[in-house]
């Protein structure tokens, strides 16, 4: 028996020898292809290596190049500034006084502030809808309250007509405990909401009082500053038609002329600056905008703040 053991173990072992013979065999063939992806991942490393090397190399010269420029812009600007400060000084050039506020122009510029001013006491489309939907909220609640005492006495009056223990009755009570519970849940919310939705009420009609007051001065302002801004707008692109040299506190932020592709907005902008200058009163020489004083709020600041964005903008 122990020989008959011997036998099927030596015949597993030669079994197990001819599967690892016949693997060898597989691994053996494949080796070729094995060792070809080998050298072929060999040489797209190396290749990879080379445009690494190629790719650092092109960077470094688009920096040097880049420098170049950079030193060769900054070179052209105080060549610019030169000229234009000779040529401001010779008093040969036509230079645009954009300094001397017209009598007509600083009454527009007044009246557009006084209706700026009159619109920063009003409440903003922001808070009259925050306030509105407050009013809502509390009347929708008020709604469901009484859906619910619709609905409770409806159940009631089924209570009433139908037998105990019917099914009818049954569905009858069960209407009655929801409309009950609806109605209970409604009033909570209702006087939950009822602080908020009346001091929403009395702010919403003290702007309409407000609104209805204020609206000439308004729309007067809201008139003068499209007329401002026109008249800006206009004698700015006469200017630069003309090739008048323009001051300063303009050329300084905007440039001496529009950019290409730009001309729409730096108008707008450098309209915008004159129109602030002439509102408050700007005469620094340098400072498109001048100091902005801390206690000052409201459109001024929003002003200022964005003639400033689109400073920014243009100088990009």
């Amino acid at each position: 028996m122990t020989s008959d053991w011997a036998q099927m173990g030596m015949a597993s072992v030669a079994a197990s020898v001819r599967e690892l013979g016949e693997s060898l065999d597989v691994v053996a063939g494949q080796l070729p292809g094995i060792v070809e992806a080998i050298n072929q991942l060999d040489e797209d490393v190396e290749r990879l290596v080379t445009e690494r090397g190629e790719t650092g190399a092109a960077l470094g010269r688009h920096e040097r190049d880049l420098r170049e420029l950079t030193a060769t812009v900054k070179r052209l600007s105080a060549q610019v500034t030169w000229i234009e400060q000779h040529i401001r000084s010779s008093g040969t050039a036509q230079v645009l006084d954009l300094d001397h506020v017209e009598e007509e122009l600083g009454a527009l510029a007044a009246t557009a502030d006084a209706g700026h001013r009159a619109a920063d006491q009003l409440l903003s489309t922001f808070e009259r809808a925050a306030l509105e939907a407050s009013v809502t909220d509390h009347r929708d609640a008020a709604a469901r309250s009484r859906a619910a005492v619709r609905s409770l006495l409806d159940s009631c009056v089924r209570l009433v007509a139908t037998v105990q223990g019917d099914p009818e009755h049954r569905q009858a009570r069960s209407d009655y405990l929801a409309a009950r519970g609806a109605r209970a849940e409604a009033l909570r919310e209702v006087d939950l909401l009822a602080p908020d939705a009346e001091e929403a009420r009395e702010r919403l009609s003290a702007d309409d009082t407000e609104r209805a007051r204020l609206a000439p001065t308004v729309t007067a302002g809201e008139r003068a500053d499209v007329e401002l801004l026109t008249r800006l707008r206009t004698k700015l692109t006469a200017a630069v038609g003309e090739g008048a040299l323009l001051p300063a506190w303009l050329t300084e932020p905007l440039g001496p002329r529009p950019p290409a592709g730009e001309s729409r907005r730096w108008m707008d902008v450098a309209a915008g600056i004159m129109a602030y200058r002439i509102t408050y009163g700007v005469d620094d020489a340098e400072d498109p905008l001048g100091d902005l004083p801390e206690s000052v709020g409201g459109y001024r600041r929003r002003w200022h703040a964005d003639l400033g964005r689109g400073i920014r903008e243009l100088r990009r």
